[in-house]
């Protein structure tokens, strides 16, 4: 029996060798890096599904917040003795509203909030998703020759050096 708990505890430890191995990228020259963190997820975003630059979710958000404390007041009147939902931070990024959740059960709840206050205002139509999934706007690089000032040569460059970018507009 003893000689199987050694076993036991031998075969965990290589599992958790292999996982950590697993988990550790590699920097451009092969060399280990040390492991990554697993992500907690713990960054919410608000998305407006409407408006993609975040202007109508930026004017409504103290009308937003207001509705999201008086949801958490509400949890605490009804629920005293429970979890409480608590959040670290909150800031734009990109247009959207990127909320730090402290804890899972916070997430939860503001996951739950947005789902009840999502549509209520007219124009606005707003869902929560994580942070790592806010969409990135397209950026460009172009490289032109020195005093290059005739705008329809540089369209052309910026359209030949960036083929996954809408440049039609």
């Amino acid at each position: 029996m003893r000689q199987s708990a050694r076993l036991t505890s031998a075969m965990r430890r290589t599992k958790l060798d292999a996982l950590q191995r697993s988990q550790t990228s590699r920097n451009t020259r092969g060399r280990a890096r040390r492991p990554l963190k697993p992500l907690k997820c713990l960054a919410m975003a608000l998305l407006d599904d409407l408006h993609d630059d975040g202007r109508l979710l930026s004017e409504k958000w103290e009308e937003i917040e207001v509705k999201v404390a008086d949801m958490i007041a509400k949890r605490l009147s009804v629920v005293p003795n429970g979890p409480i939902p608590s959040f670290d931070s909150s800031d734009m990024v990109s247009g959207h509203r990127v909320i730090k959740c402290d804890d899972s059960f916070s997430r939860s709840f503001l996951a739950e909030c947005i789902a009840k206050i999502g549509n209520a205002w007219e124009g606005l139509s707003i869902r929560l998703v994580h942070a790592r999934e806010i969409p990135r706007r397209p950026r460009t690089r172009i490289w032109l020759p020195k005093e290059q000032t005739d705008p329809g040569k540089v369209l052309s460059l910026l359209r030949a050096q960036n083929p996954e970018v809408h440049t039609e507009d």
